[in-house]
């Protein structure tokens, strides 16, 4: 077929197919809004409004499908950059037409040109993804099926969530382009806040009883428990503190607040400042806790244990 026919049976499908066929009786009011519709997304296309004319020829489909309205709107989808989404209809508009339709060729030609040029997604998984992972990509819900396979979508930005029962959901967003592959790792393990360190206790001995021992304690040792948890704590917040805003500083660096998009380190820096934070903020309620326990046991002690707590000595300690 030459370049000439081909751009002649193009015209005429996009100027008057959709209007093929006589409506039933029951449907004429749905066929006539239809029609204008159709006229509207034709008028809409002509003077470049392409998100009007896509608008019009959807609505139009969907009051009353037929070949000739789906084929305008895969161009109209085409026109404005929507490759994946041009490229399934113009698939259904050729699934639909009989072998002798001269029009078939056309769609068949536009919907293997497309299939080159949408871009695809694929969600890798490993050993490290949860077996109930989810991903909802944009509107479209992805199980485990559909992992490892190159998914096509359009140009352009997309998110996806990752969610799964045992870890917190996770948000992805990425920019596409024309042709291109790119894949996206479902590793999504559940956040851990690192153990604490605790110091050792000392065996039990014959140590006082009563008021002056505190959970088995003899009081001076008690009081530099909790003053070691609370020092541990402090250090703690402080060190994560710093590691935390030092990573947020790199995702600020890597993030643009204008498109709200970010790259790959940027991500995973933001990420990082988040889970230091709350490692952070445990520290320190774990140095509050700590101090509040030394004064108290410090200033409800005897003036004797009182006395050997201050000097860090008393007993066997």
């Amino acid at each position: 077929m030459t370049l000439v026919c081909r751009k002649l049976i193009l015209t005429l499908l996009l100027s008057g197919s959709a209007l093929c066929g006589t409506p039933s009786a029951h449907a004429q009011s749905n066929t006539a809004a239809a029609v204008a519709l159709f006229d509207e997304g034709r008028t809409a296309l002509r003077s470049g409004d392409l998100d009007v004319a896509c608008a019009k020829f959807h609505e139009s489909n969907r009051m009353a499908p037929a070949v000739g309205t789906a084929f305008n709107l895969a161009n109209c989808e085409e026109k404005r950059g929507r490759l994946a989404t041009a490229w399934v209809l113009f698939r259904q508009v050729a699934a639909q037409m009989k072998p002798d339709d001269p029009r078939l060729s056309v769609a068949t030609e536009r919907a293997s040109a497309l299939e080159k040029r949408a871009p695809r997604v694929i969600f890798s998984v490993d050993e490290r993804t949860p077996a109930d992972a989810r991903v909802r990509l944009d509107d479209l819900e992805l199980a485990s099926a559909s992992f490892g396979s190159a998914i096509p979508i359009d140009p352009g930005e997309h998110h996806a969530v990752i969610r799964s029962a045992r870890a917190q959901p996770r948000t992805l967003r990425f920019v596409i382009a024309e042709g291109e592959t790119t894949t996206l790792e479902l590793t999504a393990p559940a956040t851990a806040l690192p153990a604490l360190p605790q110091a050792p206790l000392p065996p039990v001995t014959d140590a006082p009883t009563g008021s002056d021992r505190i959970l088995g304690l003899e009081r001076p040792k008690a009081i530099l428990l909790a003053g070691g948890v609370g020092a541990a704590g402090l250090a703690i917040g402080v060190i994560t503190g710093i590691i935390g805003l030092h990573a947020q500083s790199v995702g600020d660096g890597e993030c643009a607040a204008a498109t709200r998009t970010c790259t790959r380190r940027g991500y995973d820096a933001n990420q990082s400042a988040k889970e230091m934070a709350a490692v952070s903020s445990v520290g320190f309620v774990f140095a509050i806790l700590g101090g509040g326990a030394v004064g108290y046991l410090y200033f409800t002690a005897p003036t004797n244990s009182r006395s050997e707590a201050s000097l860090g000595v008393g007993g066997r300690w």
